[in-house]
């Protein structure tokens, strides 16, 4: 059966990057068209980061980060994956978690391989759902089974398309965190600040340097 390739860290970066920065559209009923659009906009600047470029693991992580650090709004995102912990979170809290947020989605949600120059992905239908639309596509190359990607695209306050969440091979990005949150928010008195304490410590687990001390 051919192999499936993991495609978690350039959708990631694509969704985290650009996705929740959007395209500006005039304030309208949310076009399936435009939402197609926007969507292979994120995949290819994505893929340009990524694409044939075989990288060590910390590298990936330097790419990933500039790239979301040259576009991100990572707010409305945490908000999403945090719900009630992140409104009653303090200021300061929220600052630290944001950064934290990028380095443990990549570290522990996305640690795969390569995008080879021969992945393609291929845009296979759109449907309404609710007030977003769902944008279904397929990513591969010759050989490999096909990974689906579903994409969610909302239109945000000031009019713009948004990317609000992907599923990759049926895995939706933002429940997985929020789940996995909050279930250790409920679990450990409802402190983000013990949140973040584990967080760090499956960052600093997931490194390379970290691998490297321990002898792995």
């Amino acid at each position: 059966m051919p192999a499936r390739r993991n495609y978690r860290t350039i959708v990631l970066a694509a969704v985290l990057a650009l996705g929740l920065v959007g395209q500006a559209v005039p304030a309208r009923a949310l076009d399936q068209g435009a939402a197609v659009t926007l969507v292979n906009k994120a995949m290819d600047d994505a893929t340009k980061t990524f694409s044939g470029k075989p990288m060590a693991p910390a590298d990936k992580m330097r790419a990933a980060q500039e790239l979301i650090g040259r576009y991100a709004d990572l707010k409305g995102l945490s908000a999403a994956i945090l719900a009630r912990y992140w409104t009653s979170a303090t200021a300061d809290q929220q600052e630290k978690f944001l950064p934290l947020l990028v380095e443990y989605a990549l570290s522990a949600w996305a640690p795969m391989g390569e995008l080879g120059g021969s992945d393609k992905m291929r845009i296979t239908g759109t449907e309404p759902n609710g007030p977003s639309v769902v944008v279904h596509s397929l990513i591969g190359s010759p050989g490999d089974a096909p990974t689906p990607l579903d994409w969610t695209v909302s239109t945000a306050a000031d009019g713009r398309l948004i990317i609000t969440n992907v599923a990759v091979d049926h895995v939706s990005f933002v429940r997985t965190m929020h789940d996995d949150f909050a279930s250790y928010l409920a679990n450990n008195g409802g402190q983000l600040a013990t949140l973040m304490a584990a967080m760090q410590k499956k960052i600093d687990a997931a490194t390379p340097a970290a691998q490297s001390a321990s002898g792995k």
